[in-house]
């Protein structure tokens, strides 16, 4: 039900761009944060990508999830990969 009711988005756009997470990842390593933005899809069988797109405060590194309709991989992979040109590479810390 939840994932038929997600496909409409798709029919409008073709991939969804939002944050990998609602904040920046937690120094140390008790925790990798919070996964309420991923889990979603990956329990509903969308495909998604995530790549690093700034710099947090902390300095550790920020994301930007992509999220495809299911099977359609390609164009997760696609956009990620227009993403990081338009991004730039980013310089992560050692």
């Amino acid at each position: 039900m939840l994932r038929d009711a997600m496909l409409p988005l798709f029919a409008a756009h073709h991939v969804l761009v939002m944050p990998t997470t609602p904040a920046p990842a937690p120094e140390g390593i008790e925790s990798t944060g919070n996964a309420s933005l991923l889990t979603p899809w990956s329990l509903l069988g969308f495909p998604a990508a995530t790549i690093p797109c700034g710099l947090a405060d902390n300095g550790l590194p920020l994301g930007l999830q992509i999220v495809g309709p299911p099977g359609r991989d390609d164009l997760v992979i696609q956009a990620a990969i227009a993403a990081e040109r338009v991004l730039g590479r980013l310089d992560l810390p050692a």
